[in-house]
């Protein structure tokens, strides 16, 4: 019998080169449903440089939980600490960690109804189509950041995730096929931090690669294997996984 990550990333991969050869006019589709939250979202992230969008900070904490247990409150200031972040508002803060929670949760349970938080079809299709290309940059950062090692069927995904990211979503014409096309895109990244985190063993916080190359740096001679993914670096596949089968690591720069 397939086991299921297997058909889910097959399925993905189907789905996203089929798409990525229409948009690269550049088409895209509207979402259907509207997503709860994006407003109180927006307006608590959309106003900081360190990141281009709130859809992008969305993207980077999932890319987090797909890797990660989920943090508290006060690992989380630790992390955008040495992220170099600006502290949270209080209130923006217990926004983050309460939808930390909720995304960690749907991981956990290898739930497939979650959902990237972004701009609902009211928005013009190009502002979406940005909104999930930063999304998908975000979820690229935060696996890399948690200290992410691709298996060996997720190469080719993570690649089509960093295609999304790179979309030049302001020549997207508003039509009906570029409609359904965004609709299609979307469906793939909602399910790609499912497959990432179906059947993985969540690191603890303190095993995250940002976080252990902090204390590396402040202690140099205490010395780690923490490597941060990077995809545009060569890949070793000469790693073995728990059950002796060949993973994908990114090399160090």
């Amino acid at each position: 019998m397939t086991h299921p990550t297997g058909i889910i990333r097959s399925s993905l991969r189907c789905l996203i080169y089929a798409k990525l050869d229409q948009l690269c006019g550049y088409g895209v589709t509207d979402m259907q449903d509207n997503i709860s939250g994006w407003v109180e979202w927006a307006d608590a992230f959309a106003h900081h440089d360190h990141w281009a969008s709130a859809a992008e900070l969305h993207g980077l904490i999932t890319g987090i939980l797909s890797v990660s247990q989920a943090p508290t409150s006060s690992e989380w200031q630790t992390i955008f600490a040495v992220l170099k972040m600006d502290p949270f508002t209080p209130k923006a803060l217990q926004l983050l960690v309460d939808e930390a929670d909720d995304i960690a949760a749907l991981l956990a349970e290898d739930d497939m109804d979650f959902n990237a938080l972004l701009p609902d079809d009211e928005h013009p299709l190009s502002e979406r189509m940005q909104a999930l290309a930063d999304w998908a940059s975000g979820l690229l950062l935060g696996f890399g950041l948690a200290g992410g090692i691709m298996r060996a069927d997720e190469d080719d995904l993570l690649n089509s995730v960093q295609q999304i990211s790179q979309v030049d979503a302001y020549n997207v014409t508003e039509d009906d096929e570029n409609e359904q096309q965004y609709t299609e895109l979307l469906e793939f990244m909602r399910l790609v931090p499912v497959s990432l985190a179906l059947g993985r063993k969540k690191q603890t916080v303190a095993k995250m690669a940002l976080l252990m190359q902090a204390a590396q740096q402040a202690n140099p001679a205490h010395q780690t294997d923490a490597h941060v993914f990077d995809p545009t670096r060569p890949i070793n596949r000469s790693l073995d996984d728990e059950d002796g089968k060949p993973v994908y690591e990114i090399k160090p720069s």
